[in-house]
């Protein structure tokens, strides 16, 4: 007996309810970063003692929010590499959504029951990653872009903002081995260049995570957790500062900036 669908402002409610439990979490979650890495720079610094502001229902929705955009790219990588999801020619096959071989056999091959794999197939579809060709799909880029609000995409944003200030609080400490972070900053460019510029960039980042992805995807532990692992990863993004006038004397070009070798 199938289930009758929900109001559609009964769904809207939820999914509203659902980003605020990712919000508050997300707040928590960075906040606690910032305070790990201020701590490293200031022997007396201590957090503010302020009453709790998330629940812990709040940080399993933020963790299962990341879950799901994590499964996605995984998905479309499955579908950029294993062999019988690609083409003579070396590109991902067109899929239909049900079938014999289809998104729907992609998604079980990772989220192994119909349920999840069904939810995977909806999220692919929902959030542009996937793009109607004829009566199939094909990916619409090899990683897992979202650029519309929700909240899987503030849970990658909270990982990102995190896992960044975790890096920089390693390297402080004299975390050993160091963990490679590096900026190309403060270089003033003709706003008419900035198209070029970020471009150029989103080139040359993805043949890097491109690269990264192909070399960890061989090194990759499959099946339960174990004691002697670690978990990695490499993230990638440029930044524009709005124009404004120079007060500094220094030098306009900028340069690399190595925080620790």
């Amino acid at each position: 007996m199938k289930k009758k669908p929900k109001p559609a402002g009964k769904l809207r409610a939820e999914s509203d309810h659902h980003l605020e439990q990712v919000a508050l979490a997300a707040r928590a979650r960075i906040t606690q970063s910032v305070d790990s890495l201020l701590s490293e720079f200031a022997c007396e610094f201590s957090a503010p003692r302020v009453a709790p502001r998330t629940e812990e229902s709040n940080n399993s929705s933020l963790q299962e929010s990341y879950e799901r955009l994590k499964t996605a790219a995984q998905a479309l990588t499955l579908w950029y590499s294993e062999e019988g999801f690609l083409a003579s020619d070396g590109n991902p096959k067109p899929l239909r959504r049900t079938g014999k071989f289809s998104l729907t056999t992609l998604a079980t091959t990772l989220a192994g029951d119909h349920l999840n794999a069904e939810r995977l197939v909806q999220d692919l579809i929902d959030f542009g990653l996937v793009v109607k060709e004829g009566i199939s799909y094909i990916p619409a880029k090899r990683s897992a872009v979202v650029g519309a609000p929700s909240a899987l995409i503030l849970a990658h944003a909270t990982a990102a903002i995190v896992r960044l200030i975790e890096t920089v609080a390693h390297n402080v400490s004299r975390g050993v081995p160091a963990r490679y972070e590096r900026h190309v900053a403060d270089v003033r460019i003709h706003a008419t260049d900035l198209p070029v510029f970020l471009r150029f960039v989103e080139q040359q980042g993805q043949y890097l995570i491109d690269a990264v992805d192909d070399w960890l995807s061989k090194r990759e532990i499959k099946g339960s957790p174990r004691a002697n692992e670690v978990t990695v990863g490499i993230g990638v993004f440029a930044w524009v500062d709005p124009s404004r006038r120079m007060t500094s004397r220094m030098p306009s070009r900028g340069g690399a900036i190595v925080p620790r070798k």
